[in-house]
């Protein structure tokens, strides 16, 4: 079987590229399929509006009237392509592909992945990595993979289409997106359910039922494999260590600076948290979480538990999450932290006294699933992929119910059977992370290409049904 994986170059980082990328490892170890070329679609010019609007927003939001605004973007959708430099497009571009580069050196070598070029890169010993598909020959290519959507104009006819579908929250949750977005995420979803050449790998079955629910003409064309949860072999360290870590990777982005030692004595004297992860996208319901631990902070005082939020503003947020937790943040109640390293991460999983999603919507959600991994006990909105991905292994409340979570809280942390209830959590959370480790994903993903090439349905490995 041979592949060719086709993957678009504003991928970026997050949920979806690390699933790509772990899909890209798993078919390159496929022993019928050979993988033996990437391309990249064409680099898009950069403009100010997706680059650098998360900068310029909170700029103009605070100190500049409404009618001079308005002019302001005016000039800006005129000016938008000029106002960057050419050197500041290149670097934003080899970083948008540093993950990349990375993950598929070691592909050429092993020689899974034949040498093509990035003909951006001034580093001689990087130029192998081509960006975009007009001299790419597509023919004798099995199938080709799609990470995520390509736009119609790119998809051929005689080419049979694998696209990796996380959900359609887009059309299902349009709310949590801006009109331009969900209409765009919608209209390539219809020209890509239109083509019989498209094959649907889902990522759940919540994402698959959402599909067949919104058109009938992709029954027989839709597949479930999962997202992959990679496998963490580390020791828990001290507290204080971590603590150390946190001090190190402390985000100044809401944090005045006359608060900073006040907050350097919060990490101090911090002896448990909650842990959050995620942007402040729409769904992730960070105004209902906020309520709720501000529940826990009036019923518990000075025991409340201290929110730890690793995550960062998204440019096309317009709740009111960061507005109503930058108090706290200045009080240090509520530690932020922007960007932090994997090994970081994994210490913050394996030193919290709990876990929380609150999300109203989600494609797979692989942080709780981590948390589980680290026996670290999870309070999940009940939602049907939480439901799915999480089985038992959580306590799930109604995400529009901010006083049942803090009642959550109560359960895990306060009360007599806490403990007895963490430690059952902590064991099913273990054995349910081990569903969604790479032997299990692999093994579904060789069942779904064997269905694939034969046109035959494909039953789902008792684990994720």
């Amino acid at each position: 079987m041979k592949i060719l994986f086709h993957v678009r170059s504003d991928l970026g980082y997050g949920g979806i590229s690390e699933d790509a990328l772990c899909l890209f490892d798993l078919l390159a170890e496929q022993e019928k399929v050979i993988l033996s070329s990437l391309v990249f679609e064409k680099e898009e010019k950069v403009t100010i509006s997706s680059q650098l609007r998360g900068f310029i927003r909170p700029i103009i939001g605070r100190f500049i009237p409404i009618a001079i605004k308005k002019q302001i973007k005016k000039i800006l959708k005129k000016r938008q392509k000029t106002l960057l430099s050419s050197c500041l497009l290149e670097k934003i571009s080899q970083k948008r592909m540093g993950l990349w580069l990375n993950r598929f050196k070691g592909r050429i070598e092993n020689g899974r992945l034949s040498n093509v070029r990035y003909n951006k890169c001034s580093n001689p010993r990087d130029m192998w990595m081509y960006i975009g598909d007009s001299s790419v020959d597509f023919q004798g290519w099995d199938y080709v993979f799609l990470p995520f959507f390509l736009e119609s104009g790119q998809l051929k006819s005689n080419i049979t289409y694998l696209l990796r579908l996380h959900d359609i929250s887009f059309i299902t949750h349009s709310e949590h997106f801006s009109i331009n977005d969900a209409k765009t995420l919608e209209m390539s979803l219809c020209d890509t359910i239109n083509r019989k050449n498209l094959i649907f790998i889902c990522n759940s079955p919540y994402s698959k039922e959402q599909l067949e629910a919104y058109s009938d003409k992709v029954k027989g064309r839709t597949y479930v494999v999962p997202c992959q949860v990679s496998k963490y072999d580390v020791q828990k360290e001290s507290l204080t260590d971590l603590k150390d870590n946190i001090k190190l990777s402390l985000s100044s982005r809401y944090l005045k600076k006359s608060n900073q030692k006040k907050v350097m004595r919060s990490i101090e004297s911090m002896h448990g948290y909650i842990l959050v992860v995620g942007a402040t996208h729409a769904r992730k319901n960070y105004e209902a979480l906020l309520q709720g631990w501000k529940i826990h902070r009036q019923q518990q005082g000075e025991k409340a538990l201290p929110l730890v939020w690793v995550g960062y503003d998204c440019p096309d947020y317009k709740g009111s999450f960061i507005d109503d937790v930058n108090p706290f943040i200045n009080s240090g109640e509520i530690i932020h932290l922007d960007r932090v390293t994997r090994h970081t991460l994994n210490q913050l999983f394996l030193n919290a006294s709990l876990f929380v999603v609150a999300s109203h919507e989600e494609g797979f959600s692989i942080p709780p699933i981590e948390a589980n991994q680290f026996k670290c006990p999870v309070i999940a909105s009940d939602i049907a992929v939480h439901r799915w991905v999480l089985g038992e292994a959580a306590l799930f409340f109604n995400p529009n119910d901010p006083e049942k979570l803090a009642d959550c809280i109560m359960q895990l942390q306060f009360e007599k059977e806490a403990e007895h209830l963490r430690q059952r959590l902590i064991s099913l959370g273990v054995d349910n992370a081990k569903r969604f480790y790479k032997e299990n994903v692999e093994l579904e993903l060789t069942k779904v290409l064997e269905s694939i090439k034969s046109n035959q349905p494909c039953t789902n490995m008792p684990l994720f049904v």
